[in-house]
């Protein structure tokens, strides 16, 4: 998301920034903006732009190929029909929905006789253009770039797509389970023990507290459940696809205020680096360690990255 505004915010109306928020209801708490940022670690804050067109990203990606496990097809009668039908989809959803209720038996898997490669291909251009052209998507576009970096900008985005698409069907057709994703109504606060959620690599050297209030769910939780295995038919154990990643609030008046003192600076500057913003590492920064009130305790040395990067 290097393309992306990292502070967009002087140049949002306060319309442009209620439409924001309100599109990714479900993925970010509905306060107001200033409320959100505020309330944000300071690399959160300083990359609040980043962190929308992340989480808004995901978002589509979640409504358009998590939300509707038939999306692909293309719900034609016969040969004849050119155009097939646009609800077709929710209609088969809304069936599989009450088959699952009903599930018994786990009745063997049928082979997908016909391939959808041709369907795909222009709905996700479709896809593509309806993200790009987006407006709430726009506005948190940098908007300095060259003919050659929007081409680039434009291009990366269809592949993120197309690997997303990729990626849902193909376990769809190889899991023989139900998909179930957990978003910010399932995960409100942040549990540091649960396996279903991880802090967001912005929260670097101040870090998530028990129990502190979820603020952003850049990317959902996905994993499969009553999955069948095709040597028995027996049921299998949920398999964990991919965890959420949250920001959080401070927990605290001890937290509250560490964290409003460090500013909207980025955590090199915050914590007193001579990193610059083109470097990709950070230098060993401190994790921190809740107490009760949120106080945090300095805890053991490890290696972070700010852009687009895991943890080690």
């Amino acid at each position: 998301m290097a393309w992306g505004e990292s502070k967009p915010i002087y140049r949002l109306s306060n319309n442009d920034k209620r439409m924001i928020i309100a599109g990714l209801d479900g993925f970010c708490v509905q306060d107001d903006w200033d409320s959100i940022y505020s309330s944000l670690p300071p690399g959160g804050r300083a990359e609040f732009g980043i962190v929308l067109l992340e989480t808004m990203m995901n978002k589509f990606i979640y409504d358009k190929f998590a939300a509707s496990t038939f999306w692909f097809m293309d719900a034609k009668m016969d040969a004849a029909d050119q155009e097939g039908d646009d609800n077709f989809c929710k209609r088969l959803d809304y069936v599989y929905e009450r088959f699952k209720e009903k599930w018994v038996s786990n009745p063997p898997p049928t082979p997908l006789l016909h391939a959808t490669l041709e369907r795909r291909k222009p709905l996700l251009k479709t896809y593509g253009d309806e993200l790009l052209a987006s407006q709430p998507f726009q506005l948190l576009f940098r908007g300095s770039l060259s003919e050659e970096d929007q081409a680039i900008r434009e291009e990366r985005t269809r592949e993120v797509l197309e690997e997303a698409a990729h990626q849902f069907t193909s376990l769809q057709g190889d899991m023989f389970g139900n998909l179930v994703v957990e978003l910010l109504p399932d995960l409100p606060t942040f549990d540091r023990h649960a396996k279903n959620m991880d802090h967001h690599i912005l929260h670097v050297g101040f870090m998530p507290h028990h129990g502190a209030r979820v603020l952003i769910v850049t990317r959902p939780h996905y994993s499969y459940h009553d999955i069948v295995a095709t040597n028995g038919w027996q049921s299998r154990p949920p398999l964990q696809i991919v965890t959420a990643r949250v920001l959080t609030a401070p927990k605290g008046p001890k937290a509250r205020t560490r964290w409003a003192a460090a500013g909207d600076k980025p955590i090199y500057v915050a914590q007193g680096h001579t990193n610059t913003a083109e470097k990709e590492g950070v230098n060993q920064e401190e994790a921190v360690d809740e107490g009760s009130d949120g106080e945090y305790k300095p805890r053991k040395l490890r290696r972070t990255y700010l852009r687009g990067a895991e943890d080690e």
